[in-house]
């Protein structure tokens, strides 16, 4: 999410950087290949780069829970187009449209994340009612948790402790598989 602009969309997909990879033979490919892509290690269609998403206020609300709107439009070099609250330790909608992806035009999610403070921070992400929608159709719901540094927007996550990935059924209420991430 505030490693840089292309890993906001982890938190998105699927919350994986530097040490998570999905690997599953009943996962879709696409998908696999969307969450692995925000590792950079791995290319995607989808591309985030040159998205103007305001990091420094991603890093700022772990702190303060102040909430505010991230616009992000369409341009050459930013394959997501949408509007939404970020608000801290409650859950708020996100509705973004796709592009260059095979199967997949839309996402939207219900988005929740808090820091706890033990003797580190822990950022804990979950979201609820997620689906990627298109030719193909994946409804899921993620928690996943990394410690942190909020002090350092640049490289804020320390330590990635994992989480799992549930692909759901349409209606959300039934879990068809869980993916452990690490």
């Amino acid at each position: 999410m505030l490693l840089n602009k292309s890993s906001l969309i982890l938190f998105f997909f699927a919350v994986s950087m530097n040490s998570f990879q999905v690997k599953a033979s009943n996962l879709d490919p696409e998908l696999e290949k969307l969450i692995n892509s925000t590792i950079g290690k791995h290319k995607s269609a989808l591309n985030t780069e040159q998205c103007n998403i305001q990091k420094e206020k991603w890093a700022l609300i772990l702190l303060t829970k102040q909430p505010f709107v991230e616009n992000i439009k369409f341009k050459k070099g930013c394959d997501i187009e949408g509007s939404f609250t970020v608000k801290s330790d409650e859950f708020f909608p996100i509705k973004l449209k796709l592009r260059n992806l095979n199967n997949f035009n839309s996402y939207k999610a219900q988005m929740k994340f808090k820091v706890f403070f033990t003797d580190e921070a822990i950022l804990k992400l979950k979201l609820e009612k997620a689906e990627l929608l298109g030719k193909k159709q994946i409804y899921f719901k993620l928690d996943y948790s990394v410690v942190i540094d909020p002090m350092n927007p640049e490289a804020i996550i320390k330590k990635h402790l994992g989480g799992n990935l549930s692909i759901t059924t349409k209606d959300h209420k039934k879990v068809i598989k869980t993916y452990k991430l690490k």
